[in-house]
């Protein structure tokens, strides 16, 4: 195995981090997480980070903080900030109607009932605005359980994979299927940062890869973050009844330039760039004061909290494409705490309070909204202690 850290800083036992790390993937079949893992930790301003495992079990190539991992929603933070410079820079209103941009959506209809049959719809009351796509309220989105609606949409709009189709393709598809609700009334996961993907493309007037690279990418010296890679990923596993096994539906999704450049889950990043990532925003450099405060902060109304009910409970907020911590409910985690998880094993967040940072990369997908990464967490606030 091979490992990486950076100084020491006070308050911060390395020791207890780095053995919880390695007790959690070893080099050998069943290990908890896969063959790697790629961790972040940044206390009072000092990063240290360790990387631990090979591209795969038996696999020489040792995983380095350089890595490029598939990071899956852990992309849709990023979707923000450019969302933020947009409108920062004048080039569109939080409220204004995404149909100058997106005439697709000019007429969106609303389900009778969010699981009854398609052709029971009406007009929608509410023009989409962008500030519905950032908060994931844009009227549809991940069915947990089986409807007409949420069959359709997972045929093409929202998984593990981004769609492949280009933009445009996506955007006709979604726009022909009725809302599962009236737009801004209830939070729904995932499908509002596809649509968001697609817009941030026309507001901008240039594709959202080059979008990316002038906002955040080059600005920051980002040397992974992108919507493809040459370079080898760490193989992907997924939960079973008797440990792991791999998946590689995903192996060769990144080799190339997708059809469709999506920020819901499509990007590949390195701990080293996601460290660059999650500081700047921490110290409040990639926004103006008051569209950070916003992106960090709860923005949802109670009605619309309703839909976050298999996210975090009663303490989960939300903000413009992360979750927010709202009590003090959980000893591990504080009021004002930000970040999110994609569903390839990676997860982000800050802790203001604490001037806490913390990242996790793995390869090992989640079971399921229950699923967490307190094999990170815990130990990491352990550590803390």
């Amino acid at each position: 195995m091979s490992a990486e850290t950076v100084v020491r800083a006070e308050g911060f036992d390395e020791e207890v981090f780095r053995s919880a790390l390695a007790a959690a993937t070893v080099d050998a079949p069943g290990a908890p997480l896969g063959p790697a893992v790629a961790a972040a930790v940044r206390v009072a301003g000092v990063w240290h980070s360790a990387a631990l495992g090979t591209l795969d079990f038996g696999d020489a190539h040792p995983v380095t903080t350089e890595t490029p991992f598939r990071v899956a929603s852990l992309s849709k933070p990023l979707s923000a900030v450019l969302a933020g410079r947009l409108v920062d820079a004048g080039a569109i209103d939080l409220d204004e109607p995404v149909s100058r941009w997106m005439p697709e959506l000019a007429s969106p209809r609303v389900l009778d009932r969010p699981d009854g049959p398609l052709d029971a719809a009406h007009p929608a009351t509410t023009p989409i605005t962008l500030r519905h796509l950032l908060t994931q309220c844009v009227g549809s989105g991940v069915e947990f359980v089986e409807t007409p609606l949420g069959r359709e949409l997972s045929a093409f709009g929202y998984g593990p994979k981004p769609p492949a189709m280009t933009p445009d393709e996506f955007l006709a598809r979604f726009a022909a299927l009725p809302l599962g609700h009236e737009p801004g009334s209830h939070w729904d996961y995932h499908t509002s940062t596809e649509v968001l993907s697609v817009l941030l493309a026309r507001v901008a007037g240039r594709p959202l890869d080059r979008l990316l690279h002038d906002e955040i990418v080059e600005p920051l010296g980002l040397a992974v973050t992108g919507f493809s890679t040459t370079e080898p990923l760490p193989r992907q596993y997924r939960p079973t009844a008797d440990g792991i096994e791999p998946w590689d539906d995903y192996a060769d999704l990144f080799a190339a330039p997708p059809a469709f450049p999506s920020l819901a889950g499509g990007l590949v990043a390195s701990l080293d760039d996601l460290m660059c990532f999650w500081g700047a925003l921490a110290d409040g450099e990639l926004l103006p004061p008051g569209l950070h405060a916003r992106m960090t902060s709860d923005q949802l109304s109670r009605e619309q909290h309703e839909g976050m009910a298999g996210f975090g409970g009663d303490a989960a907020g939300y903000g413009w494409q992360v979750g927010v911590t709202t009590t003090d409910a959980d000893p591990n985690v504080a009021r004002g705490a930000y970040g999110w998880s994609g569903g390839t094993g990676t997860t982000a967040a800050v802790d203001p309070q604490r001037g806490v940072v913390g990242i996790a990369l793995s390869q090992r997908f989640v079971s399921g909204p229950d699923d967490d990464y307190a094999w990170f967490w815990r130990p990491l606030h352990a550590a803390l202690r």
